[in-house]
């Protein structure tokens, strides 16, 4: 039978990554300290920043097979349609 052991020093779920964060941007009142209040409205604001969806990858994606199928499938009569008007010139 095999056994399959663990080692202690991997992790699945590795700690999260810590980011720096500027003064300005979570000091909403400009009065140079930082109330609990104004941490909370931070984050509040990034976690609903990072629930929202991203609706613009997909899009680019969606544009980009769009475009691979007219090509593949059209682009060879839009080519001998380019060059016939060229040609009649």
């Amino acid at each position: 039978m095999i056994s399959l052991k663990r080692s202690a020093t991997t992790t699945n779920n590795p700690p999260p990554t810590a980011q720096t964060i500027e003064f300005s941007q979570v000091d909403i009142d400009k009065d140079g300290t930082i109330s609990k209040e104004e941490v909370e409205s931070y984050n509040h604001l990034e976690n609903k920043r990072k629930s929202e969806p991203n609706i613009s990858t997909p899009l680019m994606f969606l544009g980009a097979i769009i475009a691979l199928i007219v090509l593949i499938c059209g682009g060879h009569k839009a080519a001998n349609f380019i060059l016939g008007v060229f040609k009649n010139k």
